[in-house]
Formats: C-alpha cells, structure tokens, sequence
C-alpha cells in the first residue's frame, strides 16, 4: 500500500509540473505563504554616464568639511563690520587722492563672500567655510578665490592660504589674520580622476580655474569626486566643488614627458623622437596650453589615415588629401577643416621661415616637400575627438607684439622700468643694462636721460618660452573685429588716445588673416605678470596691463567667455598693452 500510493504522489508530482510548463492553470496550487524577497545585497552598478546629484563622496564622507547642499551668499555689511570694515576701507582706499577717495559701498560691491559649510576638524572645529570672490581689476582667466575660517560670534575671518589664491595689494582689497599651515580634507581637488570604461587618467591642469561656471556640457560622472564637464575648442575638462570653485583637468598623452617617445612609421622610413621634435599647436609669447586643442565634430575620421604607432602603443595618422589651397567651410568648395587648417600651416610656415632658426638649416620646402615631411600629426584621445601635434621646425615663432608702456605720475618723476623677460627682439628707446631710466610727466611725456630724447610711451619686443594660460576668451566673426577692438578696449579702461595707439598697431596685422574668425582673449595683469614682470622705481599705485592673444581660426569656439573690466586709476599710474597671435604677423 505505501508503494502504491508512493507511485500515486510521484504521478501526481510529474503531471502538476508539467502543467506548469505548458503554462496550463492547476486547480489544485497553492498561493505561497512566504514572499519572496528580491536580493539587495548587491549595489547597482555605477552608471558614470549619468550626472550624480547631491555632494560626491570625496567632498562629503571622506571631508573634513559638512558642505551645505547650496552656498548660502552673505551680505557684505553684515559680515564685514567695525574695526574689519575700518581695516578694509583704509587698505583698500590708500593712494586715492582726498577727493577721488571712494566711499565703503564702491569698496564692498567688488568683494562676494559666500558660506558654503562647516569645518568638522579640530583646527578652527565648528567654524563656518567662508569663501571670498573679488573682482579682477581688469581682465583675467582665474578668479580671486579665498577661503576662510570665520567666527561669527566674533566677527573674526582667518585665511586659509593653502587654499587661497595668492594675494596682493590689486587682489586682496585688505589685511587679514592668515593660517598657512592647517591642512583639511575635502578642500583641495583630486590629482588625478580615472576615465570611465578605459585605464586612461585626468590629471589636474589648474586649480581653482572658475567660480560658478554656467552654460558646461555634462560629460561623465566619478563615483568619488562628482561631474566632469566640457566644452568645445579645448580638451580640458572641469570639475565642480561643492563650494563653487571649478578645477581644470586634461589627458595627458605623455608625448613630451622625461622618457622619450618613438614613433614606427607604417612606411617604414626611420623611426622619428615625437617628443624631441613635436610640439602642441597652440601658444605664442610665454601663451601656453594646460590641455591640447581637440575637436569634436570639424575632424572626421574619413579626413585621416593611419601612419604609425608610439612606442607608447597609440596610432599616429596624417592627412590624406592636403591641399596647398583651401578655404574651408566655404559652401560648395569640397575641402575639408583638416584640410583648411593643414593649408594654412604651410602658410604659416613660409612666412616665418626667414626668422625662424630651425626651418633655416634647411632649404624652404614647396608644399610637395612639406605635406610629404609629415609637418603635422594627428591622434584621437580616449573621448573620441582628433587633436594634433606640429613639427617644431614648422611651428610659427610668434612674439610679444609691440607692448607699449605709459607712465602718468601725479608730478614730474624720475622712473626707472625693467622689462624681465627672456630676450628682447626690440625696443625703443634702446634698452639699457639696468632698464630704462626717464623723466615721466604727467601727461605720459618721457625724457629717455640716455639718449636725451622725448617720447610718448617705452616700446619693447621680446620672446618667452611659457608661462601663462589662456582659458576664456571670445570668437568674433571677422567683420566684427573693429566692433569688438572699440567695445572690448574701453571696458578694459584704456584711454582714447591709447586705444587708437592698440588699434593702429593691431587690427591691419589681424586682418591680414584670412580666416573667417578669431578667437581673442586678453590677459590681465596678474598673468601678464607671469610672461614679462615689470620692476618699476618709485613703484606705481596702479598698473594696469593688457595683453591681447588671437587666434584665426575656420571655426567658431565656444570657449568660456571672459568678463573685461578696467583698474581704477589712483595715483601714480602705469598702463602697457601689447599682443600676439598663434599666427606669423609683420612687426615694426
């Protein structure tokens, strides 16, 4: 009896399971009792595509900082009160004559602080994170950004200098109790940031680069440290804090790192040292590129063929059909950018060739020889997006253009200037070992005491291998240039007759460039600064420099724009301009 029914149940077994496979309903199942609990163990996969919201683990878990989920603005004469408020008036003012003096609300509108948090270490433990933006006097690339443990209770503001930019009388309107040797987590932005879905790294170009950035192209999420952000025209990439500040990071290829980089050509002709004789595109005048130029939709890859490979396993390529001339991007012509661009390299190189050391050791090439000498190569970085590098024999050696400086002390002075910088191609009055010694007016006429003569304002010429970094900036389309010289140099506070001075020099030179755009920026003072420092004797209370780098180029960028405005002229004041351009220019 108990086999049979045995039979019976396993029968049973078998004929239930297979209803229940042919999807056919059995009267006789159960609804289980017990629910089935779905498997949360596991986290869902990161999706770095995707921005992340809320403050990233780096600046949040792992800080030494409790972020607020948005900066909280503070009024300026609220936080700044008292004998604070006296400190920053009688800095800020000294120099200014009694009737020019300005009163506090002109000193506070240049001055924005912000609380973005609270400092959970024991260095200054519970104290607000204060960050202060201060206008640039004049044009710049980075903005003043100082950080600061504030005591509202005292109404007390200690700076943290490891995390401030570098302060002066033109970027710090006043003096103030520093710390520079607390160190917090959370503050500083990582060195270097992993490429998703490659074994490629971001590393940090510069620090602090933008407060507040608008109008960025999200481009992938870290899981630490948060969104990475781009634009068109540059490779860089940025990297937003929680406390508004922005870092510039970018691939490094490691072309012209210590060790060196061969290429294998597919022809087989004789391996080539990329980093000996290869150089990044952009640059001119002590004018460097943190990130190479890299596009994302004027470069196709039809426009390229393969040509060799690094020693560090990435392919190298050249263009396939270079053209002695093209237009580009005009409707109908059939050329391409590539080819537009390739066209105006050679361009480039012809009209340098005279003055530029390398090209002369050998004869100057037809277009023939050149295209043939592999002047230009070309790469594509871990985003998909063409950059390329130029043969340094090839590149255009620009100059320092014309800087002009003009002297207006409030009485006759006698003033010495010194120019540091690599070497002098020109000046006028001829430069002396110790600088230039004169009898300034105060109308800017100046008495050069080692030639005896008059003249309106110092010339000087010169080169400089590197030094500062162009990271905003305007594309104007060519019939516009003028418009934009006039707007663009009383923004930036020069007078009529020295904005007449910039134009008469600049915009024929710009014009002979044929390109249907240019990219301009204007270096300031503090990154002019960085190329060519000025020694001044007495020292002025008011220097305002502006330097002008263009680009002609086929396509329009859209890189950050800049925000121009003028320095305040108080007392004894000097003002300089100049310029330079990617592209060869006929000086005087």
């Amino acid at each position: 009896m108990k086999n049979n029914w045995l039979k019976k149940g396993i029968a049973a077994s078998l004929s239930l399971f297979i209803l229940a496979g042919c999807n056919i309903a059995n009267p006789f199942a159960q609804t289980p009792t017990t629910p089935v609990i779905p498997d949360t163990t596991k986290p869902a996969a990161f999706d770095s595509t995707k921005a992340l919201t809320g403050i990233a683990p780096y600046y949040s878990a792992n800080s030494d900082i409790e972020y607020y989920p948005t900066a909280k603005p503070l009024l300026t004469d609220t936080l700044i009160t008292g004998t604070l408020r006296e400190n920053i008036l009688t800095s800020y003012t000294s120099g200014w004559s009694p009737t020019e003096t300005p009163k506090w609300t002109d000193v506070s509108g240049v001055m924005h602080f912000y609380e973005v948090g609270t400092i959970k270490a024991q260095t200054y433990k519970n104290r607000k994170l204060v960050i202060l933006n201060v206008d640039c006097e004049g044009p710049c690339f980075e903005p003043y950004l100082y950080r600061f443990a504030y005591d509202p209770t005292k109404n007390e503001l200690v700076m943290l200098t490891k995390y401030s930019s570098e302060a002066n009388n033109s970027t710090m309107p006043f003096t103030y109790t520093a710390d520079n040797t607390v160190f917090y987590k959370g503050i500083a932005p990582p060195q270097t940031i992993k490429i998703p879905n490659s074994d490629k790294t971001l590393s940090l170009q510069v620090e602090d680069n933008a407060f507040n950035p608008t109008n960025e192209n999200f481009m992938f999420a870290d899981q630490e440290v948060g969104n990475l952000y781009g634009g068109t025209g540059t490779s860089c990439l940025s990297l937003h804090s929680p406390d508004g500040s922005t870092s510039l990071y970018g691939y490094n290829p490691n072309f012209f790192k210590s060790e060196t980089v061969m290429i294998t050509w597919s022809d087989n002709s004789p391996q080539t040292n990329l980093s000996d004789n290869y150089d990044y595109v952009a640059g001119a005048c002590g004018i460097i590129a943190n990130c190479y130029t890299a596009s994302a939709t004027e470069m196709k890859d039809s426009d390229f063929q393969k040509a060799g490979v690094t020693s560090t396993g990435m392919d190298i390529y050249t263009l396939k059909n270079p053209l002695e001339e093209a237009s580009g991007v005009v409707e109908g012509d059939g050329t391409t950018m590539a080819q537009a661009i390739f066209a105006s390299s050679y361009q480039g190189y012809k009209a340098t060739y005279e003055w530029n050391e390398l090209a002369k050791k050998k004869p100057m090439m037809t277009f023939k020889e050149f295209a043939a000498s592999k002047p230009i190569l070309y790469w594509k970085d871990p985003f998909n997006r063409w950059a390329s590098v130029i043969r340094l024999d090839v590149k255009p050696a620009a100059e320092c253009g014309k800087p002009v400086i003009y002297l207006y002390p409030e009485k006759t002075t006698d003033v010495n200037v010194q120019v540091l910088i690599d070497k002098f191609t020109k000046t006028i009055p001829a430069y002396e070992s110790n600088g230039w010694t004169v009898k300034a007016d105060p109308d800017g006429t100046l008495l050069n005491y080692a030639d005896g003569k008059t003249y309106p304002y110092l010339f000087w010429e010169g080169q400089k291998k590197g030094g500062s970094t162009v990271t905003k900036g305007f594309t104007v389309a060519r019939a516009d240039v003028e418009t934009f010289l006039d707007e663009s140099l009383n923004k930036l506070g020069l007078t009529t007759s020295e904005a007449k001075d910039f134009k008469d020099f600049w915009l024929s030179r710009m014009l002979e460039n044929t390109e249907p755009y240019f990219f301009i920026s204007f270096l300031g003072t503090s990154e002019f600064n960085k190329i060519a420092p000025l020694k001044i004797s007495p020292a002025p209370q008011s220097l305002l420099r502006v330097f002008m780098y263009y680009n002609p180029t086929f396509s329009a960028s859209k890189m950050a724009p800049q925000e121009l405005t003028s320095v305040a002229r108080k007392g004894f004041t000097v003002v300089e301009w100049g310029g330079t351009s990617s592209k060869p220019w006929q000086a005087e």
